[in-house]
């Protein structure tokens, strides 16, 4: 039992409510993969082979590198930590509307704050700021829009 529970807000629920009267098993497993890319094995595995390839290339290049590997090693550890002193039920443990239809309960049924995937993708989107401009533009907004949803039906 965590130090503060956190009531899930009316808001919160009503979205879940809404999602889930909407969502059927083949929107559930697009949305899945979908997550996948805010997934932190994978972000992890992904920025510390970039992280080694940089080694070999220019000094801003090693910087920036250096920079997110940090960043993605403190964005996968900092949910870890705060749901040790958080408790939130996820909404959709109070609602059943999507469980008839054959949508799975997602992860364990108080750890719904903080949302990795979404720490996880604000912690890249900001590390994003240091890369070049024309770099910077197509890696950060993409990657938020692909995610925003997919984070959200998953929480």
């Amino acid at each position: 039992m965590a130090l503060v529970t956190v009531r899930p807000t009316a808001a919160k629920i009503a979205i879940a409510n809404v999602i889930a009267a909407h969502t059927n098993c083949p929107t559930e497993g697009v949305a899945k993969v979908l997550t996948w890319g805010a997934d932190e094995h994978l972000l992890l595995a992904l920025t510390a082979a970039w992280w080694l390839w940089s080694r070999s290339q220019s000094h801003d290049r090693r910087k920036i590198a250096d920079h997110f590997l940090v960043t993605t090693l403190v964005a996968s550890g900092l949910p870890h930590l705060l749901k040790t002193v958080f408790d939130q039920r996820r909404p959709d443990r109070l609602t059943a509307s999507g469980h008839r239809r054959g949508i799975p309960l997602s992860g364990k049924p108080l750890d719904a704050f903080p949302s990795g995937p979404a720490v996880h993708v604000g912690a890249l989107a900001s590390a994003a700021s240091c890369l070049p401009r024309r770099i910077r533009t197509s890696v950060r907004f993409p990657h938020l829009r692909a995610f925003r949803l997919p984070s959200l039906m998953a929480w």
